[in-house]
């Protein structure tokens, strides 16, 4: 599935600008990794990766995911190649020649914030402790 925006294009790299959040994973895993766009491009943006360490610890030549929310709709590229910035240091080039798959779409903007949360299942009698990644006026 490819979005249409309404300049009659399809969501490709391009629309990506510095400035966005991203998140980005080992295709497979559920571990994403957050990262700020610094250029955008045709099919190669640069990023920068909020916890660089960690990152290149995991980091191996392999195919990764890519989610990105532009226009208030969140892509996802499952085909995605990493390469080490050789420029900057804790930014990497990411490469896709595919088109994103729409994972789903919001009414509202969404504010990306990094704040730690209490998670509270009074049905269980539980608790348990998260992170809030965003948030929008619709929830």
């Amino acid at each position: 599935l490819v979005e249409e925006l309404g300049d009659g294009g399809f969501m490709s790299m391009e629309d990506i600008e510095a400035g966005m959040h991203i998140d980005i994973a080992e295709k497979g895993s559920d571990e994403y990794h957050e990262g700020e766009v610094i250029t955008g491009g045709s099919d190669t943006i640069i990023v920068k990766m909020k916890n660089s360490a960690a990152f290149d610890a995991k980091f191996t030549k392999k195919k990764y995911a890519l989610r990105v929310v532009v226009r208030n709709v969140m892509y996802l590229w499952d085909e995605v190649d990493v390469m080490a910035d050789s420029n900057r240091s804790g930014c990497y080039r990411l490469y896709t020649e595919k088109y994103p798959k729409v994972v789903n779409r919001r009414k509202y903007p969404r504010l990306s914030m990094q704040n730690p949360c209490e998670i509270v299942l009074k049905s269980k009698n539980a608790t348990y402790s998260g992170r809030m990644v965003n948030i929008s006026a619709g929830g």
